[in-house]
């Protein structure tokens, strides 16, 4: 006996379920950098030392700052990296829907959640631009 070969609805529904595996792995991606840089950056802000609401002047604090411009840059990056990996399964996913049913009809999408992924990101930024700011301006 041969095997029979899968059908064309099979092929579609097992790459619909690629695609939307895919999709689920990039935004578990985005969450776990996410809270690893909320992480980070904590541990970063408690390295510091707050003594009295104020910053010694001194070099590591400085560079704490800067790594903490880095991590909410690289942030930004891999929140709007992985948004567009995953965005990329989802329309595959829409082309596959169309493709089983005729009378598919795509829904309009918004993407609003990726712009609180970046505003947060740009945050922790604009955190990192205060710190290094009160390390010259009160050191």
């Amino acid at each position: 006996m041969s095997a029979q070969p899968p059908s064309q609805q099979a092929l579609l529904l097992e790459r619909y379920k690629e695609n939307a595996d895919q999709a689920r792995h990039h935004e578990t991606l985005r969450e776990r950098s996410t809270a690893m840089v909320a992480q980070t950056v904590g541990v970063m802000l408690g390295l510091l030392g707050f003594k009295d609401g104020a910053i010694a002047h001194s070099r590591p604090a400085a560079i704490i700052a800067l790594f903490i411009i880095v991590l909410g840059a690289w942030g930004v990056f891999s929140a709007v990296t992985f948004e567009a990996r995953a965005r990329r399964s989802r329309d595959r996913i829409d082309g596959f829907l169309a493709q089983l049913d005729p009378n598919f009809l795509p829904k309009a999408k918004h993407h609003t959640l990726n712009y609180v992924w970046i505003v947060f990101h740009s945050v922790i930024m604009c955190l990192g631009v205060v710190v290094l700011a009160l390390v010259y301006c009160r050191g």
